[in-house]
């Protein structure tokens, strides 16, 4: 009887250590799940920071390439002082380095977003290469035969640039605009000028221009009316179409002083109005005299 208790009690016993222990096992599962998953969620977290910390890298790497370039382009410059702007109000119009300038405008540019003084000093070296751009292309008017249209053209265009040069320019530059302005208004007169040399010379040699003999004496005249009108000729000279022309007159009338040199006179007449004859010998009246 005491020996079958004893075994009851046992058993009993061995039961309840069992059943007790069943809860410990399922808590620590579940601490272990919660565990594995606050695991996930900081890994997650550490990679968005990650991400978030290689993009900012990223951009100040970006930044500091644009900083880095913009003092690449500083340093010269600092060294330099206000040279760009110096180096125009040097500037010839008639001679400008447009290479220099625009080497000098790109490196302001650079600097530009960084400084408003640098910003307008860009701003008033463009707005001078542009108005150097233009001259030059003015200038160009003397290089093609003359027309009334394309001297009004120049004119006005003269005009503009003064205007736009105004606290750009220097006092010397914009007299150098009035002075194109006053040779392109007098580009007919040279004209005229070459027109009246011509009729000089019909006038002493058009008597000897069918006498093979008389090569010599009109060479003679020729010289001596050259020598007369050495200022007009000098006037012509500086007109790069018409001067093209006067040597080539020149030339022509040295090779044979009996020539017509019909060619000349066509293209004179061109730019006059007139017609080819009309540039030819011709009574003198007393407004010519």
């Amino acid at each position: 009887m005491n020996k079958g208790i004893a075994i009851i009690a046992l058993t009993a016993a061995l039961a309840c250590s069992t059943s007790a222990a069943a809860p410990d096992e399922v808590a620590t599962q579940g601490n272990e799940t919660v565990a594995a998953a606050d695991s996930t969620d900081m890994s997650q977290a550490t990679s968005r920071e990650l991400m978030d910390a290689k993009l900012k890298i990223a951009e100040l790497s970006a930044q500091n390439r644009a900083l880095q370039s913009a003092l690449d382009a500083a340093l010269p410059y600092a060294e330099e002082g206000a040279a760009s702007l110096e180096s125009c109000r040097r500037a010839v119009l008639d001679d400008v380095d447009f290479k220099d300038l625009d080497n000098q405008l790109k490196r302001l540019e650079v600097l530009a977003p960084y400084s408003e003084k640098i910003s307008g000093q860009a701003d008033q070296l463009k707005k001078f290469i542009d108005i150097a751009n233009a001259y030059g292309e003015c200038r160009a008017l003397f290089e093609n035969a003359y027309s009334a249209a394309g001297v009004d053209s120049v004119e006005n265009r003269l005009l503009d640039i003064y205007d736009a040069g105004n606290g750009i320019l220097t006092e010397t530059q914009l007299n150098a605009i009035d002075s194109l302005y006053t040779k392109a208004d007098g580009y007919l007169a040279a004209v005229t000028e070459f027109d009246k040399l011509m009729k000089a010379v019909d006038a002493d040699t058009e008597q000897f221009r069918d006498n093979e003999k008389a090569d010599k004496i009109c060479a003679q005249e020729i010289e001596r009316i050259m020598e007369e009108n050495r200022q007009n000729i000098e006037r012509i000279k500086e007109y790069g179409y018409i001067s093209t022309l006067f040597d080539k007159y020149n030339q022509e009338l040295k090779k044979d002083p009996r020539s017509r040199t019909t060619e000349i006179r066509e293209n004179i007449g061109l730019m006059l109005g007139v017609a080819p004859q009309d540039t030819e010998l011709q009574p003198e009246t007393e407004t010519d005299k």
